[in-house]
């Protein structure tokens, strides 16, 4: 059989055939329209040896094609030749290697945006820590000295202006030593 830019001999391809079963009454009982088509991938006189090894690689040693879809068994077998054809064509076809290319900076921002959101929805879902609790008290307490104007506190009987508190207590939580 000739298709597109090969050609399998007819004596290659191996047929049989048997009843479908399902609907179709006394014919599908009767008839033998179920068509199964059998080819020997290393033995055929078609391909050259680098064609055989590749199609081996993709198909296997042996390709088997199963049709039972029309209720003739000439036009399951043209089928089952259809099939056969873009297996091999498909096989046959070279596949382009992958050319690694680099994440461009807009999707590095958009990944680590991502993870920073994730990080937060995280932390969000913790229960508060000492720590936090620490550290929220140290801000509201320069916010009401700002607001209420205090110029200065004593800390550990030592007087600090309210200027040299907020550079002595980083909204980070660590308290700065001299």
């Amino acid at each position: 059989m000739r298709w597109r830019s090969f050609e399998i001999p007819d004596g290659e391809l191996h047929f049989r055939f048997s009843t479908s079963g399902g609907p179709g009454g006394q014919h599908a009982n009767k008839a033998n329209t179920r068509v199964e088509l059998v080819w020997e991938v290393m033995e055929t006189t078609s391909f050259t040896p680098q064609e055989k090894k590749m199609l081996e690689q993709e198909l296997g040693a042996t390709v088997r094609i199963v049709v039972n879809e029309s209720r003739s068994q000439t036009r399951n077998r043209e089928i089952a030749c259809e099939r056969l054809s873009q297996k091999v064509d498909k096989a046959l076809q070279k596949k382009s290697k992958r050319k690694p290319t680099r994440p461009s900076r807009a999707s590095k921002k958009r990944r680590l945006e991502s993870k920073r959101r994730r990080g937060d929805l995280k932390r969000q879902r913790q229960s508060p820590n000492q720590n936090d609790f620490y550290l929220s008290c140290k801000s509201m307490f320069v916010t009401i000295c700002l607001r209420q104007n205090i110029k200065s506190y004593s800390i550990n009987k030592k007087q600090i202006s309210t200027e040299d508190l907020k550079s002595l207590i980083n909204f980070s939580g660590e308290y700065k030593s001299d």
